[in-house]
């Protein structure tokens, strides 16, 4: 961490997540009070803030939790049009958004974490680090209105058409 000693990772609403990683990041904070910042639950719009101020963005996944279903953050997060890190405890569950897109970076270990982060910082300095732009129909499709459509017509054809 000496070669990137100004970075700062920002933790919304951890308190809200009592378990293994929660702790593990109060730690993390203990030991680098000066790079790690816990704040408490804040509003969907203080959150998209935060997002939209943001460089990278960074997802937990927890492997039995993911299993192929896309988290509600995750959909901001793509809104936000911004790399994601994602530290996953599993890896072969990925779900890879707009696959022809650098968007997401996945890590499966401290290495891997470490490795990502480094790459990032470097490019981010270097001012080669860029936007994810996403088009219309790309932005559409992570939409609530384009996600009730889909569950629409799954009910039609699975349940109603049976």
């Amino acid at each position: 961490l000496n070669e990137i000693s100004n970075l700062e990772f920002v933790f919304a609403g951890t308190e809200l997540q009592l378990n293994s990683a929660q702790q593990s990041i109060v730690e993390l904070q203990k030991d680098f009070p000066e790079n790690i910042r816990l704040v408490q639950r804040m509003s969907g719009t203080e959150i998209a803030q935060l997002q939209m101020q943001s460089t990278v963005l960074l997802s937990l996944i927890h492997g039995s939790v993911s299993d192929g279903i896309m988290s509600a953050k995750m959909y901001g997060y793509l809104a936000a049009q911004k790399p994601i890190v994602v530290l996953s405890s599993t890896k072969g569950k990925d779900i890879q958004y707009f696959a022809n897109k650098k968007i997401q970076y996945y890590c499966y270990s401290a290495f891997d974490f470490s490795t990502t982060i480094k790459l990032l910082y470097t490019q981010h300095t270097n001012g080669e680090l860029q936007t994810v732009h996403l088009n219309e129909s790309e932005l559409f499709s992570i939409s609530q209105e384009a996600r009730v459509q889909q569950l629409s017509n799954l009910i039609h054809q699975n349940i109603l058409t049976q």
